[in-house]
């Protein structure tokens, strides 16, 4: 048993994906729009697609809720592509008449990979 967790452990410290370089920030136009801007970046090139995910707290970390898909626009959900190059984007619709300055927007990937043979084969056709 200790064997298959520790192996698992460098298995899983080995991949180098990671979301870094967020930027968050509400616009002045009164949409209640929050715009998200983060760096998706997979070194190994291990996944070929990410679902990306938003929570939110609004007691300064103490607790966090997802944000719903229909309040998400952009690079979010499944198939998200990395790439270290350019920023993803995200707009969060905020719920109206909701405002605090404790507020913190929390990101979250899962890399997906195929860890098999694909169940199928090619075939010429002319």
């Amino acid at each position: 048993m200790y064997n298959k967790l520790l192996i698992l452990f460098f298995i899983t410290t080995a991949f180098a994906a990671e979301i870094t370089d967020i930027d968050v920030s509400q616009r002045t136009d009164g949409s209640g729009i929050v715009e998200i801007n983060y760096r998706l970046t997979d070194v190994s090139g291990t996944f070929p697609s990410f679902t990306i995910s938003v929570e939110i707290s609004f007691d300064n970390g103490q607790t966090y809720e997802s944000v719903l898909p229909d309040q998400l626009s952009g690079d979010v959900g499944a198939n998200v592509q990395a790439d270290d190059s350019n920023l993803k984007y995200i707009e969060y619709q905020a719920y109206g008449g909701v405002y605090t300055s404790a507020a913190i927007i929390k990101i979250k990937g899962e890399g997906h990979y195929v860890v098999s043979d694909l169940p199928f084969s090619m075939v010429n056709i002319e």
